[in-house]
């Protein structure tokens, strides 16, 4: 989250965490050591139902083992 704006929020969201235990962390500390364990994909446009204009979702690639 970037700004102040919601520097309220933010700072009510980490303290709800702590009191249940959620651990605040970097995304990196959730990736496996060895990335090739990870699947393969790439990001393509796609569109949801009900939602105006396209997004962005993961398309998986064959691994081709």
């Amino acid at each position: 989250m970037e700004g102040i704006a919601f520097a309220e929020q933010f700072d009510e969201l980490l303290t709800m965490a702590a009191q249940e235990e959620d651990p605040v962390l970097p995304l990196s500390q959730l990736l496996p050591a060895d990335f090739s364990v990870l699947p393969r994909g790439k990001v393509v446009r796609g569109e949801l139902a009900g939602r105006e204009g396209w997004l962005g979702r993961e398309q998986l690639l064959n691994s081709g083992v």
